[in-house]
């Protein structure tokens, strides 16, 4: 299991210091779409920057480099509780040499374990297939859409501060501290859709890590 070990680790570093092709690719076509000289383009040619530079330097794109997920495929016969193992022990090597953010919490005591390992940490998804390979694919996944997203129940009322943000269908409100804000109807329909779109977009703006990426 050492060889596998140590592939676990370098696969940590891999993810933790290089984007998808077609990640980067979408990254640079926001760029040019930019206006040159703009603080979207300017903003878009640093974090480009910086993707070169964490891959030249084998180094981690970003400070928190998440929680790592795991999704194991295996063959009939082969020891899952081993493979755990084996991920664990390269979990607590790779947060030392990549290195990682320790970032497994005890949710009772507050406590870091400080090599990202724990109960349920890293997340391991385990599925046994006919195939006679091994298959191990690594998500090191961050949490900034869930605390920017929104959900959204149609009727509804949207209270904006902006008139051209969402639509023309308006009417006074009176949320304290927000003397100019409206209220926009957004009916079950595609319309309703957009406003709800755009109001999330809105809303999350400046509180999660740019560029966004919309899911509906």
């Amino acid at each position: 299991m050492l060889k596998l070990r140590d592939g676990i680790v370098e696969l940590y570093r891999k993810v933790a210091t290089s984007l998808p092709p077609d990640v980067e690719d979408a990254l640079k076509a926001a760029c040019v779409s930019e206006k040159k000289g703009s603080n979207a383009r300017h903003a878009l040619e640093v974090i480009l920057e910086n993707i070169r530079i964490a891959r030249e330097t084998a180094r981690p794109i970003c400070q928190d480099t998440g929680v790592p997920v795991f999704y194991v495929k295996t063959p009939i016969g082969l020891s899952q509780i081993e493979l755990e193992k084996t991920i664990i022990e390269a979990t607590r090597i790779a947060t030392e040499k990549v290195p990682l953010r320790p970032n497994a919490v005890d949710i009772i005591t507050d406590k870091n374990t400080g090599d990202n390992t724990g109960i349920g940490f890293p997340v391991i998804y385990f599925r046994e297939t006919p195939d006679s390979t091994l298959s191990i694919d690594l998500m090191l996944k961050g949490a900034g859409c869930e605390n920017v997203g929104q959900t959204y129940k149609l009727p509804t009322s949207l209270s904006v501060e902006s008139y051209s943000v969402i639509g023309k269908k308006k009417s006074l409100t009176h949320n304290a501290g927000r003397h100019n804000a409206i209220t926009v109807i957004a009916d079950r329909d595609i319309d309703g859709v957009r406003k709800c779109v755009l109001d999330a977009v809105y809303r999350a703006q400046g509180r999660g890590c740019s560029p966004y990426t919309i899911g509906v």
